[in-house]
């Protein structure tokens, strides 16, 4: 096995992946059938003397018959079955769809459930509304008091179903509940997808999509904890609420509001939180809300308004805490929080915490730097070669290969063994480029990677030049740079890359400037030019108005981009005639963008004549509060 630590910089691959880090259509992600393994074991199984009996089911079977042994005569109710099961037996249930409740009141009994494929294998509750017993409010697809197996199916209902329930496995509060749960998907609206009381037990490689909440696990203490592992939780409005599990190796992506609950009205908690990717979809609230007495170790929280809302005694220790809208940690307990919170990065938050009284981040070890990830767009939290956090992390815990442990989703003893590999800089992108008296003034940003060497600006006539140093006009460490023309007409095209020390060159971003020839003091609207007056009302929210006027018929282009150079939407494209025009732009009314961040925008106005050639192109920076 090739292991992460190289003393040579030549080039590396990843050896082991844990996960999928690189599928970026994550929401196709397909839980593994396991018919074939099934039907093998189950073979093997009914060829052992004295071995429990295997029931089975199958979706409209003209022909069944009790006791249900062979799939000739299954049962066509998988309620029929769970009536008459004796302690270990189990019920196999063939594909097809599956529109009854089940209820079970054996407490105390073992009892197996396992579909054919998760994929074909369907339990859906669309069909009903709520009020049907065993509970007056929730419809609970399978209500179970048994010691519980279950794997290979996929519980459904409709979006907009807050009074259903998936899987319910209760205990009355009296005894504890032992469950082994695996490859199950949850999709819909479902209130609670899998929801307990006193449980002990497994509950891995599961898949929720768009459910309330995915995962609620209560009074767990006094026993072994749940552990909850390599479960995929996607769009959801909470991903789990528990108070004593360890929960690790998971990933909670586009989290609506809080990712982890741990926290509980009625006495402490204590969960162990271990190498969990939990991202936000705006506007997620906490990342890791409560937790006393556990750990959260070696986590990438990302997008929250709070990363993290601890409690007092909980070890905090190894992780990536980024893009916090309001705080990367939020302080819920005055006056002091105590707490072991060290060797943690804390990355394009807005700040570490609103409330340094309680908790002051002087007096701990931290980090802010660029983490360097291999691509985290995709998903990829794999450190880079130079990544400041190698090795940074807590010198007592250590790596899968015995070295110091990272910070981040692969370190400790629950992450993996990679090569790190030696990646070109991230694109660096334009942010503002303006005009005057024949000037072209432009800033960009990026250079965030420790390794990072130098920015380098090209510029020339022709839009599909080939960036060279005959064509270089800087090259430096600056994220500003003015453009002194000797001739300033006609357009030019501009491209700027990244170097880093090994004289790796990242991809380029592109500009094009048309210079008018108008001076400074001639930056006054007439109707005898095209111009963009500035947004108003700015800052704004929810909409502000932009103004463009025409001196001449025209094609139009008006588009308005985010910080990081990303189109938004575009206001105009199109011909008009000549005179004033005005476009609104309202984020609650762009689609999928209702959450539309907060912060800077840019709207660019693009002029073109009858043969396509550029007349006018203006780019004016706008502020959205929310």
């Amino acid at each position: 096995m090739m292991f992460k630590k190289a003393s040579d910089h030549s080039e590396m691959t990843i050896t082991k992946r844990t996960v999928p880090i690189y599928q970026s259509a994550i929401s196709c992600r397909k839980v593994p059938s396991r018919t074939i393994l099934f039907s093998a074991l189950l073979m093997l199984f009914l060829n052992v003397p004295g071995y429990s009996t295997i029931r089975y089911v199958k979706a409209g079977n003209p022909t069944p018959v009790a006791p249900y042994t062979t799939w000739a005569t299954a049962s066509d109710s998988i309620q029929k079955v769970v009536d008459i099961c004796l302690s270990g037996d189990t019920i196999l249930i063939g594909t097809g769809v599956y529109t009854a409740l089940v209820v079970s009141n054996s407490v105390g009994r073992y009892l197996t459930i396992a579909g054919v494929d998760v994929d074909s294998c369907i339990i859906d509750i669309s069909g009903y509304s709520s009020g049907i017993p065993p509970n007056p409010i929730n419809t609970r697809a399978f209500n179970l008091k048994d010691h519980t197996t279950i794997r290979n199916l996929t519980f459904k209902t409709h979006l907009g179903s807050p009074t259903h329930l998936g899987l319910v496995l209760v205990d009355n509060f009296n005894s504890t509940t032992e469950c082994s749960i695996s490859n199950l998907k949850f999709i819909g609206g479902f209130s609670i997808a899998l929801a307990t009381g006193k449980v002990t037990g497994e509950i891995e490689d599961c898949y929720f999509y768009n459910v309330q909440r995915a995962v609620q696990v209560n009074f767990g203490h006094g026993m072994d904890p749940v552990i909850l592992r390599n479960n995929l939780v996607q769009r959801c409005n909470n991903a789990i609420l528990t108070d004593f599990a360890v929960v690790k190796n998971n990933w909670f992506l586009s989290i609506m509001n809080n990712g982890l609950d741990l926290g509980t009205l009625f006495y402490s908690t204590r969960n162990y939180v271990y190498n969990n990717l939990i991202s936000a979809l705006e506007p997620g609230h906490i990342g890791v809300f409560q937790n006393q007495y556990g750990e959260v170790i070696n986590n990438v929280i990302t997008g929250f308004n709070y990363g993290m809302e601890p409690k007092s005694n909980c070890t905090i220790k190894n992780n990536v805490i980024m893009n916090s809208r309001l705080a990367a940690i939020g302080i819920s307990e005055w006056p002091t929080l105590n707490g072991d919170i060290n060797f943690n990065l804390f990355y394009n938050n807005k700040m570490i915490t609103g409330n340094s009284t309680s908790f002051d981040p002087d007096t701990t070890v931290f980090y802010t730097s660029d983490p360097m990830f291999e691509n985290q767009d995709s998903n990829n939290y794999l450190l880079q070669m130079f990544s400041p956090l190698i090795d940074a992390g807590d010198p007592n815990i250590l790596d899968v290969d015995g070295s110091r442990s990272d910070v981040g989703l692969y370190g400790g003893p629950y992450g993996q063994s990679y090569s790190y590999q030696d990646l070109a800089p991230k694109r660096p992108k334009f942010t503002l480029v303006s005009k005057q008296n024949g000037k072209v003034n432009f800033n960009w940003r990026g250079g965030t990677e420790a390794d990072f060497n130098s920015f380098s600006l090209y510029r020339s006539r022709d839009p599909q030049f080939i960036p060279s140093d005959n064509n270089r006009i800087y090259s430096g460490i600056d994220t500003l740079f003015t453009d002194s023309l000797t001739d300033p007409t006609g357009s030019y095209s501009y491209k700027l890359t990244a170097k880093d020390n090994q004289g790796n060159v990242s991809k380029l971003d592109s500009v094009t400037v048309v210079i008018t020839g108008v001076s400074a003091e001639e930056e006054n609207p007439t109707h005898e030019r095209i111009y963009l007056y500035q947004n108003y009302p700015n800052p704004f929210n929810p909409s502000t108005k932009i103004k463009f006027s025409l001196k001449e018929d025209a094609e139009v282009i008006l588009r308005v981009y985010d910080v990081n150079g990303e189109l938004v939407t575009m206001l105009q494209n199109g011909w008009l005639p000549a005179g004033e025009y005005e476009r609104e732009f309202s984020p609650a009314t762009i689609g999928t963008l209702k959450d539309i961040a907060s912060g800077v925008y840019f709207y660019n106005l693009l002029v073109r004549d009858k043969n396509l050639i550029p007349l006018f192109v203006k780019t004016e920076k706008m502020m959205f509060l929310q």
